[in-house]
């Protein structure tokens, strides 16, 4: 879709099934494209006139800046499954020995 249907399909969502839907649909949308455009989604997002317009967008901005510098957790996988290839003249034994 081009972005003018965008538009013109996320403001009849809205007219329709509300602003939360309405919103849902264009994220949703965006998070479709490539890389640089959701940058530049969140780029224009984040100016300072859209901040100052919508208060609670500086809100979302700032918990999203915060998440970002948060540390990361470390994420193992605990599975103790070995894949097929691997199980070789084992496979009658029990995987967790």
């Amino acid at each position: 879709k081009t972005g003018s249907n965008v538009k013109q399909d996320t403001l009849e969502k809205e007219s329709s099934e509300g602003i939360h839907k309405a919103v849902y649909f264009l994220l949703s949308w965006v998070l479709e494209q490539s890389m640089p455009t959701i940058r530049a989604f969140w780029s224009n997002l984040s100016k300072d006139y859209n901040v100052d317009s919508y208060p609670r967008l500086q809100n979302l901005l700032a918990n999203l800046q915060s998440s970002q510098d948060a540390p990361k957790p470390i994420i193992t996988n605990h599975s103790k499954k070995r894949r097929h290839k691997d199980r070789g003249a084992n496979s009658q034994q029990s995987q967790y020995q």
